[in-house]
This record gives C-alpha cells, sequence and structure tokens, in this order.
C-alpha cells in the first residue's frame, strides 16, 4: 500500500479541512470553539504558504478585474470595523475567514491548476464532506436546540416532523444552499458516470435539503435541472441575458407585482399568514427602493460590509424582525441590492463580469469538446445566483456559498492552458 503524501494530496486535505473550520467556526459563533476552529484556520493557512514557493499572479484583464473586486471587499470588511460595532477581534476573525476563502484558494489553485473535471471532484468531496457529518450527526440524535416550525413539504405527504437545525449549520437557509448545491454535483455525476457512490450522495444531500425545508433551494434545484437536461441548448445560448436578469431581477419583480395587483388581482390572497407573499422580501426591498440616496462615491464604491445598516435602511424595517437578535442589521435579502449598499456599482460590475467570463469559457469549452462536465459551472453558477434572488450568497456571511463561488472562479482563472478534462 503506497502511503506516500504528495503534494496535491496534501492540498485536498487542507483544502477540505479549511472548509469544515469555516463552516464550524460560523456555526458556533461567540463560543470557545469559535476561538479554537479560528486558530485551526490559521494553521490551515500557514500550512499552506509554508509549501508554497510562490504565488502565481496573473497579469491579464481578467486577473485584474478580480483583485479589484477582491480589494474592494476587502476594504468594504475594514469600513464595517469603522462604522458599525464590530470589534477588532471579530473583524481578525472575518479576515481569516476572508483569507482562507480567497488567498488560501488562490494559493492551492496555482498549484495545482486542475481541470474542471477534477475541480468538481474536489468540490463534491468538500461539500460531501462536511453534509455528512452533519447528517450522521443528526441520525445518531444531535441537532441545534431551535424550534424553527413544521416541515410544511413533509406534511403535503400527511407526515408530521419538525424542520431540521443541523448541529454544524451556520443557518438553516445557508445549509440548504450547500445542501442543493452538492446534490446538483452529485446527481450530475451519477447522471454521466453511473457511480453508485454519487448516487449516494446526492440522496444524502437532498433528504438533508428536504428535512430544512427550504422551499427556494428546492424549487432552484428542480429549474436549474430542467434547464441543463430539458432546454440545454436555449439555455446554454442565451447566458448573458439570463445574467442580466439576475442582476435586475428585484427591480423587474417589483414591476411585475405592482402590475398584477393594480390590473389583475390582489395578490395579498397568496400571502401567508401574518406576512406577505415573499415573506417580506418584497416590503424590503421597496423600502429599499425608497430610502436608497447615495452619494456618488457611495453609489460607486458602496457604504461598506452590512452597507444597510450603515446607510441606515435598514432602520426602516428593523420591525419586521422585532423579535430576532440584532434586527437592524438584517439583510436586503437580495444579492444584487447587498453588494450595491456593500462594494457599489463598480464591485458589482467587476464581480458579475468574472462570473461571466468564467461561465463563458465553460460553454466554449463545451461546444469544443462536446463534454457535459463543462455545463457544471454554468449550471451551479445560475443555481447560486437563482437563491441570491432572495437571500444574499456573495458575502462572507454565507461563508459555504462564498467560498463555492470563489472555489470556481479561482480554479478556472488558474485552469491548465489545456484543459480537455476529465
Amino acid at each position: 500500500m503506497n502511503l506516500t503524501i504528495t503534494k496535491e494530496k496534501y492540498y485536498y486535505v487542507l483544502l477540505v479541512i479549511s472548509f469544515l473550520f469555516l463552516l464550524l467556526s460560523k456555526s458556533l459563533a461567540g463560543t470557545t470553539y469559535s476561538t479554537l476552529f479560528s486558530l485551526g484556520l490559521m494553521c490551515a493557512l500557514f500550512f499552506k504558504i509554508i509549501v508554497t514557493e510562490k504565488i502565481w499572479f496573473k497579469k491579464s484583464p481578467v486577473h485584474l478585474v478580480f483583485w479589484t473586486y477582491i480589494l474592494l471587499f476587502a476594504i468594504s470588511l475594514i469600513r464595517q470595523y469603522y462604522h458599525t460595532d464590530l470589534t477588532f477581534k471579530a473583524l481578525v476573525n472575518v479576515f481569516l475567514f476572508f483569507l482562507n476563502v480567497v488567498l488560501a484558494q488562490v494559493i492551492v489553485a496555482s498549484k495545482l491548476r486542475l481541470s474542471i473535471g477534477k475541480q468538481f471532484k474536489l468540490l463534491s468531496y468538500i461539500l460531501n464532506t462536511y453534509i455528512l457529518l452533519n447528517f450522521l450527526l443528526y441520525v445518531f440524535g444531535f441537532e441545534k436546540a431551535r424550534y424553527a416550525g413544521q416541515n410544511s413539504i413533509l406534511g403535503l405527504f400527511n407526515i408530521s416532523v419538525d424542520r431540521v437545525f443541523f448541529i454544524f449549520s451556520p443557518s438553516m437557509a445557508y445549509f440548504a444552499m450547500i445542501c442543493g448545491i452538492s446534490c446538483l454535483v452529485s446527481l450530475f455525476f451519477w447522471l454521466e458516470r453511473r457511480r453508485p457512490i454519487d448516487f449516494f450522495f446526492a440522496a444524502i444531500s437532498f433528504t438533508a435539503l428536504v428535512l430544512t425545508d427550504s422551499r427556494g433551494p428546492i424549487f432552484g434545484l428542480l429549474i436549474i435541472l430542467f434547464f441543463i437536461f430539458g432546454i440545454r441548448r436555449l439555455w446554454v445560448r442565451n447566458q448573458l441575458l439570463i445574467f442580466l436578469f439576475f442582476i435586475f431581477s428585484v427591480s423587474l419583480f417589483l414591476s411585475v407585482m405592482f402590475f398584477l395587483d393594480t390590473y389583475v388581482f390582489d395578490l395579498e390572497q397568496f400571502s401567508r399568514e401574518n406576512t406577505t407573499l415573499l415573506s417580506w422580501r418584497d416590503v424590503i426591498w421597496e423600502i429599499f427602493f425608497e430610502h436608497y440616496d447615495p452619494s456618488v462615491t457611495e453609489l460607486l464604491f458602496g457604504y461598506g460590509n452590512v452597507g444597510q445598516f450603515i446607510s441606515g435602511i435598514s432602520y426602516e424595517y428593523e420591525y419586521l424582525f422585532s423579535n430576532w437578535p440584532n434586527p437592524t442589521q438584517i439583510s436586503l435579502h437580495n444579492n444584487t441590492l447587498q453588494m450595491l449598499v456593500d462594494i457599489g456599482v463598480i464591485g458589482i460590475l467587476s464581480f458579475f463580469s468574472v462570473l461571466y467570463y468564467v461561465v463563458r469559457f465553460s460553454i466554449r469549452q463545451y461546444r469544443k469538446f462536446n463534454n457535459k462536465i463543462y455545463l457544471l459551472i454554468p449550471g451551479v453558477v445560475n443555481y447560486i445566483l437563482l437563491l441570491g434572488f432572495s437571500d444574499i450568497i456573495v458575502n462572507i456571511s454565507n461563508i459555504g456559498v462564498y467560498f463555492v463561488i470563489m472555489f470556481i472562479i479561482i480554479n478556472t482563472l488558474y485552469r491548465p492552458k489545456t484543459d480537455n478534462t476529465p
């Protein structure tokens, strides 16, 4: 048996450990364990750096745009420290998250230079390890002692159980997003290669997703699978329009809602008890457009991380979350709006330009080699952007999804010169 640890295996293990430490540290925030996991993140980053002779920084336009976004995001974290009650210790912890998500992945990607196929195999290992850990602990009776109501999806089948809050999940919604991404990747691998292990992890991820009763990630998963396997040519051909739709989705949605409510029928009849059609999200968005009044600098570069709080907009809707901890810092529940107040128009343009470049590259490779594995990039990216319609995804607070999207961007930017996968 060959027990030699190659540099590739070394980096693989460190990435898996980093991801676990990121999620565990986030889920145990404010406890002694959080400090221990923060120390673990420091060690993981240190061990990546000591085996690295140098970091490979390209000077191509897309790399410069990417590092512009990274700089703007880093500055937004510092601005949060100066404009909120964020402590210096918390700032250091946030930067540990940020460095492990970005710099550590650049170190690994510049050394491994993985093909698209190997990227997603590694991503699958990382996500499945985290989900399986939570699922096994749940089976043995370990979950967070927080009541989140009845599971409405299973209730449709007359199964009366509570929603599950997995023990190492940073939040129920964010854990569900990770499950959805993992299910999409594993299911794609199983449909292409018919390996039982891929079906097993797809089933575990989907079961965990259903147990959280998170309808957005479930319906989003069904939509993306329909795009990939139902209307693939139309979906691949119109990625630019899809990106523009995601960016301006809130404005389009509110316009349609206003038209329907005014000229067709009363939308309140579709609302749940004591809430609105989108669980107050539509109210938050309307308040945003009423009170968003930035200076030129704030429009271009944002207010800093948690910009909705720094700008004062969140004070206008804090009454909706009076029973929540820290109601004045509740997000805008839309990725584009949140990025606008955090890092501004320049930040949005730089991020989406790089992300679209990554998707366009994968589609070109798919057409060139006729290999469906390349469709995983637009599939996962579109799925994440779809989730961003009603929540934040490109932010350190949603550390798991942010890790995934940075993983895809960085590994694609630092890909091998010739990539015909697997």
